[in-house]
């Protein structure tokens, strides 16, 4: 599971609605793409000045859906708190439009155990009425790029269920399915399943991993 900040008194952990890996030839497409998207917003590493709509943006999905297992919004103090732990070793990107935060990405480990080490969780949301612009895909293309040139073995995503776009999303990106978890959360007074989804670096190998890259060394 991800590490995602947790307001006072809240002792269950949260998930992600997406996370993503993009083929050779959805790259190809998002190159094409790019420049019609360029126009509308700019993908570019966060600071802290965004933590507050980091809040806002996530806080709709725990509020008023299941994809997100918190069941108490996250305040800004929540967010400074993870950012300051992760962002130098793992990605934290915004989609902009001027001042407006329209998307949001950021990875984190998937397990406090050394030999994890070079596998990370990506998540991805989209500003509520912002959706269906490409920007969840085009902030994991960049996310990807980054940690790729970082040295990331795997990528893992998880899905809460019922999502059949995050679904069809990772199946269209090459993700893999590893497996679905019976009645793993509750919320909104039903059980719900989680899937578990995988992408490999496409150089990965069975040979030692290099040391990690900071995010500074690869993104600027």
């Amino acid at each position: 599971m991800p590490i995602m900040p947790r307001p006072a008194g809240d002792d269950r952990a949260g998930l992600p609605v997406t996370a993503c890996r993009l083929s050779p030839r959805t790259v190809a497409t998002n190159a094409r793409l790019r420049y019609r998207r360029a126009m509308s917003y700019d993908i570019r590493l966060a600071t802290e000045a965004d933590l507050e709509q980091f809040a806002e943006i996530v806080n709709h999905y725990i509020e008023n859906t299941t994809i997100n297992f918190h069941v108490r919004p996250l305040s800004e103090d929540d967010w400074e708190a993870t950012w300051q732990v992760l962002h130098e070793r793992y990605p934290f990107l915004v989609a902009t439009e001027g001042d407006l935060v329209k998307g949001i990405a950021w990875a984190s480990p998937w397990k406090l155990r050394g030999a994890y080490d070079w596998t990370a969780e990506v998540s991805v949301y989209v500003r509520n009425g912002h959706e269906g612009q490409g920007i969840g895909r085009d902030l994991c293309s960049r996310m990807l790029e980054i940690m790729d040139e970082q040295g990331y073995h795997a990528i893992v995503a998880v899905i809460a269920l019922p999502n059949e776009a995050s679904v069809a999303l990772h199946q269209s990106l090459g993700f893999e399915l590893g497996g679905t978890l019976k009645r793993l959360g509750y919320k909104n007074g039903q059980w719900r399943d989680v899937s578990y989804w995988q992408r490999l670096h496409a150089n990965a190998d069975d040979s030692a991993p290099p040391p990690l890259k900071l995010v500074s060394e690869v993104a600027g």
